[in-house]
């Protein structure tokens, strides 16, 4: 049965801590729509590393609590609570439109238009309805040709690879670049970046049970040379670096501790050095020669704190550069496992067909396993 329409369904928490322990899923009343605001259907909204981090506390960008009315879906009775709602990165359609409302943050916005929130604390984002600001949204006006799917991760990990390639040297072409985390979703697309642009790349990675699959796979990305983490400091590593014939002027880390140290000795003079992640929750740590007698330069990386000081005509300018190579099947968005919130029902009988929410048990259960689970995935709600 469907939910009456001013009822979402959110992930929901109320002070930091482990995902899977402190996260709920919740019948959530949103009341009528202020004559400010618009009300919004999400379509996905990807799980990103920084999701569980902000859930966890450790995140420096915190976000907004909301007073939420929270409904008992076995007694319909309603508890006004003070929440967080998970996730920040997702795509929407906009449903209605306030009777005094004023635009989105690049003008006009109207039903049925698709929009991404443009922060990561104003507006959570793991669940199916929500009421936004319009000035917090981008309208995505370039969308022909292209699913939620490949939109939804535009924000954050496209625009990331995008930026780290653009904004510290500009490598000359045939130059190599060196990175860790190459199979992320971050990873994957420096790696296709790279290629349209005429630069090589060094992708380390963590050995695995299915290490072939995934070396085929970045190769068919674009991969040029795929190192496993743990022969960075092996002979035939050092050998395989020494004829390249080529310097190494641009590096990237997602990893830190030992992988990213390791890293470092492959950095050719004057070149720079980008932090954006520490997955393995270790430091960095410089070999000293590296600042005094080769002169590279280490500097960190969060696209939050690019998208703040620019304005949005710039994100809308890279943004449409990436969808165009989507288009033209230059550049693949990370492959995603879908944690749906709805299922499909087909009755011929009854002459019944379309998507239901699925039950709020199962729902619960997808959600913490999906806090859990190593792969990438998504919340799908249609």
């Amino acid at each position: 049965m469907n939910l009456p329409k001013t009822i979402t369904r959110s992930v929901v928490y109320t002070e930091p801590g482990n995902p899977s322990d402190f996260i709920k899923v919740r019948e959530v009343d949103l009341g009528d729509l202020p004559s400010t605001k618009v009300a919004l259907k999400m379509l996905i909204s990807p799980i990103n590393p920084s999701d569980l981090n902000q859930i966890q506390g450790v995140y420096p960008i915190k976000k907004v609590k909301s007073i939420l009315t929270i409904v008992d879906s076995k007694t319909n009775s309603r508890t006004e609570t003070e929440c967080y709602v998970g996730g920040n990165e997702s795509v929407a359609q906009v449903v209605q439109i306030g009777t005094n409302s004023g635009e989105a943050a690049n003008g006009k916005i109207c039903v049925g238009d698709w929009v991404i929130p443009m922060g990561t604390g104003d507006i959570g984002t793991w669940t199916t309805d929500a009421f936004a600001d319009p000035s917090l949204l981008v309208v995505i006006r370039n969308r022909g040709g292209l699913a939620p799917e490949q939109i939804g991760s535009v924000m954050i990990n496209a625009s990331t690879a995008y930026r780290m390639l653009k904004d510290f040297i500009v490598p000359n072409k045939g130059d190599y670049i060196i990175q860790n985390g190459a199979n992320s979703g971050v990873g994957q697309i420096i790696i296709q970046l790279a290629k349209i642009w005429g630069y090589r790349t060094i992708n380390v990675v963590r050995d695995r049970d299915d290490f072939e699959k995934m070396e085929k796979f970045l190769k068919g990305l674009g991969a040029d040379i795929i190192i496993k983490e743990d022969q960075l400091d092996s002979n035939e590593t050092k050998a395989i670096m020494k004829a390249l014939g080529t310097p190494v002027r641009l590096g990237i880390n997602c990893v830190s501790g030992k992988s990213s140290m390791l890293m470092t000795r492959y950095m050719s003079e004057s070149s720079y050095y980008v932090t954006y992640g520490a997955m393995s929750k270790q430091p960095v740590t410089i070999p000293a020669p590296k600042f005094i007698f080769q002169d590279v330069r280490f500097v960190g990386f969060n696209i939050s704190r690019w998208y703040k000081n620019r304005k949005v005509e710039k994100w809308i300018e890279m943004w449409d550069e990436i969808f165009d190579y989507m288009r033209q099947g230059k550049l693949q968005y990370q492959v995603m496992e879908p944690v749906d919130w709805v299922t499909s029902i087909s009755n011929k009988d009854a002459k019944i067909s379309g998507v239901v929410p699925v039950d709020i048990e199962t729902l619960k259960a997808r959600v913490i396993d999906s806090m859990n689970s190593g792969k990438k995935q998504y919340f799908r709600y249609y």
